[in-house]
């Protein structure tokens, strides 16, 4: 059974106790958090656990943009451009096996990367 928004608040404020403050609470990953079914709580709960115990901070902004990430990786994959740009000279050997022969790009000096960035920019926005 999912938590209740309270519930979560309540957990939340116990995990990231260290890091909260009259500006900062709870509330806000809660409210995003309680929307989600019991088992992604569960999971999302058990990691804030895991991260509070060495570092509150990074706890407390994983429970609070685990929601986009979430949005993310349930996106339609179509709108996601996957594209390596790199100055490895060895990447032709291995990157149309990652990539596939068009999704990527290897450039001789770094100062070439504004360039490079613009034109595959341009080629994908333009489909």
């Amino acid at each position: 059974m999912s938590l209740s928004l309270e519930e979560m608040e309540e957990k939340l404020d116990i995990m990231l106790d260290p890091v909260l403050s009259f500006r900062r609470t709870a509330m806000g990953p809660a409210k995003k958090l309680a929307q989600f079914d019991d088992k992604v709580q569960e999971f999302v709960l058990h990691r804030v656990e895991i991260a509070a115990a060495t570092n509150a901070e990074m706890a407390f902004q994983f429970a609070d943009f685990f929601d986009q990430a979430y949005d993310y990786l349930n996106a339609d994959l179509d709108i996601i451009h996957p594209f390596c740009i790199t100055i490895d000279e060895q990447a032709r050997d291995y990157l149309p096996y990652m990539y596939g022969a068009a999704n990527y790009a290897v450039i001789d000096e770094v100062s070439q990367l504004p360039l490079k960035v613009s034109e595959i920019y341009r080629k994908i926005t333009s489909k």
